[in-house]
């Protein structure tokens, strides 16, 4: 989908965006985090090649070439985690195909894959510094990246920001962006459950590719002029708007070209021309259209964004860009803060009944990594003092002391902080570093819902902890605050004196990690097969206003048996997470797969199918026979007034009778402890009968019926389940589950009917044989 943009919003956009280009917040949240932990060292060697893609998909059509391409991003996103001369190529290849572009050797756009990106160049100094903090663990929350640019919206409003930045990451109109960008992180969900807007966050690489494509369309954008879009991209040599000054084309750089050096003004760099095309595709314009609104807001009294001429507005717009100093500092900082899980005698052991498991003392440590920030840092000034005019201070790294932490378990069902007694005054999940940068915890296994039977395995697991570090307590960015901003300010175009409130609002680092937790299990394999008997029929009882239509009193009935083939499954007792209620029930599934949670519908959670195989006898009857439902009188007079009589076009020969057919069971969960088989349709569009009284309502052929296909309230007696300790005991090798359903269906002169039971046979296997 092509999306065109207006001037005033392109304008503003770049200067929002541009100021958070390379902002790196880290809060917690649930869900993998989708990398870090690789090498954070600065690389300083020689640009590597890209690394390989397929051709990019975005305005294709062919399943096969998406499917290609994803599959080779997905392949390349570890390497974009694993920081060094590795991570640097592959986000050469994975920003350009995030429409990011990327300024080569020679000073012109680097082409790779056949994808060149749009907007400004990023700078071989940003590359470097881009791949080191993919390869950092941590977290951001989506509304603390909407608070920081808040200020640079002219004091827009967060909740608005985080909004709208979370509709048009889950909808957007770039295929090669979403492959990207899902590719290196977590997607907006935890256990399966959709996140809020204010629950969702980024990893690093995320924020990265986030906040660049936010300035690269800003970017492209404010390097025109007028309201039409394709007017105003369509700036070339050969006439219409004059390229401004600061929007060129790449040259040739000098031959003493260090790593990250820039040798002037690093926004003075080309706006693509694959970015000024009328048809360029933008991912976040809603978000830049608001910050544009928030903008004119703010500039009718003059200020700085006061200007209608294409240059006099770029140039504001690329003076904003200005608060990127401070917070690629606040970047680079964060990036070389540390976080170590030492967990006492791992694994922690959940118990098997009712009680808290062990408890054990989690040891977290916080510390600076002076190397990191050393090439960071320099790699900073090399960039950006020489057209500033200041230096970076170095950086305190001692401990990081006095830093409150809150301390959260993914999965409190099975791992919880504290001991599980809730005798503690304090607030179990607080806590603050020493002066060490050390703070402990207490975590407990989670009790059982119920005590577990004899039988249990081991279940040895990995369960996620995220640490948040709260800033507040100790300002972890006062050497970036304290520089002379808004000096800079008065001496130049405006927009540095936002960097203190920006810095301000960066106050959450978080920090996951994986703990050895031993959990049990009870899996046991069975042999499965169900019988039962079937009925459906359909009477009428109606009388006809118009005495040359013959009154209808028939009835039709379907009636057999069933049988399935045998399958094998496995029954699996797991938790209920859900609001914490750490409830237990076995489910059944395909033996050799998982449960990962299922469809669920009126008739229950699917738990495996069964081939059915139908016996089935059709008769009718008229007048009908069995239960009928009232005479109901039809109203209306005959055609042309009457007469004409009445004509059934002739009675072929009947062909009802007993059918053999075939169709697909589902065995499902309708409420707790119960199984329940449901039936898939006749598969055939081809009728089985072609002249035997009326078709059954909801379906022809008759079949076990789901809960929906009946309108009235159905009833559904039976289908409990065995006790867990039936199932889990290999004693018991054989039980039975039987249930029954019926549904009737009235409407005037007209009765409908599904009645039919089944039974479950559950035959256990010990090493893959009966035992029944």
């Amino acid at each position: 989908m092509t999306r065109r943009r207006s001037g005033a919003a392109s304008a503003v956009a770049l200067v929002v965006l541009s100021s958070l280009l390379l902002s790196g917040c880290v809060p917690p949240s649930g869900g993998d985090s989708g990398g870090g932990g690789g090498d954070t060292d600065l690389y300083m060697g020689d640009l590597p090649a890209p690394a390989e893609l397929p051709p990019a998909v975005d305005g294709s059509d062919d399943a096969t070439a998406m499917q290609t391409a994803y599959d080779a991003i997905q392949a390349l996103a570890p390497d974009a985690h694993a920081g060094g001369e590795k991570g640097v190529a592959a986000w050469e290849a994975l920003f350009l195909r995030a429409g990011i572009p990327i300024e080569a050797d020679d000073g012109s756009a680097l082409t790779a894959n056949g994808d060149q990106g749009l907007g400004m160049l990023m700078s071989d100094g940003e590359l470097r510094l881009a791949a080191a903090l993919a390869a950092a663990p941590g977290e951001v929350p989506l509304p603390e990246i909407a608070d920081m640019l808040s200020p640079a919206a002219s004091g827009g409003s967060a909740e608005q920001l985080t909004s709208l930045l979370y509709d048009e990451l889950r909808t957007p109109t770039s295929r090669d962006w979403d492959q990207v960008f899902w590719s290196v992180g977590p997607d907006f969900s935890r256990d399966g459950v959709l996140l809020t807007a204010e629950e969702a966050t980024l990893n690093w690489a995320q924020v990265e590719l986030l906040l660049r494509r936010l300035a690269s369309e800003g970017t492209v954008a404010a390097a025109a002029d007028g309201e039409d879009y394709a007017t105003e991209l369509a700036l070339s040599d050969g006439g219409g708007s004059a390229r401004p000054a600061l929007f060129r084309s790449g040259e040739e750089k000098a031959g003493s070209h260090r790593p990250c050096e820039v040798s002037e003004n690093p926004w003075s760099k080309a706006v693509l021309d694959a970015g000024q095309k009328a048809e360029s595709t933008f991912v976040l314009d809603k978000t830049l259209e608001y910050v544009a609104e928030q903008a004119a807001e703010h500039s009718e009294g003059g200020g700085l964004w006061t200007g209608t001429g294409v240059a006099s507005k770029a140039g504001l717009i690329l003076t904003w860009v200005r608060p990127i100093l401070a917070l690629v500092t606040l970047l680079a900082k964060a990036a070389s803060m540390r976080a170590s899980f030492t967990l006492e005698d791992s694994p922690l052991v959940r118990t098997k009944d009712t009680t808290p498991g062990q408890v054990r003392t989690l040891d977290i440590g916080l510390s600076y990594h002076p190397g990191t920030w050393a090439k960071m840092r320099e790699c900073i000034n090399l960039l950006f003092s020489g057209w500033v005019g200041m230096d970076f201070p170095g950086v305190d790294t001692d401990p990081p002391s006095g830093l409150d932490v809150h301390l959260i378990t993914d999965d409190p069902s099975v791992l919880r902080v504290g001991d599980g007694t809730g005798s503690s005054d304090s607030a179990v999940t607080e806590g603050r570093t020493d002066d060490d940068g050390k703070v402990a915890f207490a975590l407990s296994g989670a009790p059982q819902a119920s005590t577990l039977p004899d039988g249990v395995t081991p279940n040895d697991l990995t369960e996620g902890v995220h640490a948040s570090v709260d800033l507040k307590s100790n300002d972890l960015f006062a050497d970036a605050r304290s520089l002379p901003w808004d000096v800079l300010d008065a001496s130049t175009t405006g927009g540095l004196a936002l960097v203190p409130d920006m810095l301000a609002r960066f106050y959450t680092l978080g920090f996951p990690s994986q703990l050895a937790v031993r959990d049990w299990k009870l899996d046991a394999d069975f042999q499965v097969t169900a019988i039962g008997t079937i009925s459906g029929r359909v009477a009428h009882n109606k009388i006809y206003a118009c005495g040359s239509i013959p009154s209808s009193n028939d009835s039709t009935e379907e009636k057999g048996t069933f049988t399935t083939d045998p399958v094998t499954v496995s029954a699996k007792l797991i938790d209920d997470t859900l609001d914490n209620r750490s409830d237990q029930a076995f489910v059944f599934v395909p033996q050799g797969t998982e449960f990962v949670g299922r469809e669920v519908d009126e008739s229950g959670v699917s738990m495996f199918p069964m081939p059915a195989h139908y016996t089935v006898a059709k008769s009718t009857a008229s007048p009908g026979t069995g239960q009928m439902p009232d005479p109901y009188t039809v109203g209306g007079g005959c055609a042309g007034g009457g007469g004409g009589g009445y004509s059934d076009g002739g009675t072929p020969a009947p062909d009802c009778g007993a059918r053999d057919y075939d169709a697909t069971l589902q065995v499902t969960i309708p409420k707790p402890h119960t199984l329940y088989a449901a039936g898939d349709q006749y598969p055939s569009s081809e009728p089985l009968w072609r002249n035997c009284g009326d078709p059954l309502y909801p379906f022809e052929p008759v079949v076990a019926a789901w809960f929906d296909t009946c309108s009235s309230a159905p009833t559904f007696e039976g289908g409990d389940m065995p006790s867990m300790k039936d199932i889990a005991d290999p004693d018991v090798t054989h039980f039975q589950v039987e249930g029954s359903y019926s549904c009737a269906d009235t409407s005037p002169g007209r009765l409908s009917s599904t009645t039919y039971s089944y039974t479950l046979d559950f035959c256990r296997l010990k090493d893959g044989k009966p035992q029944c």
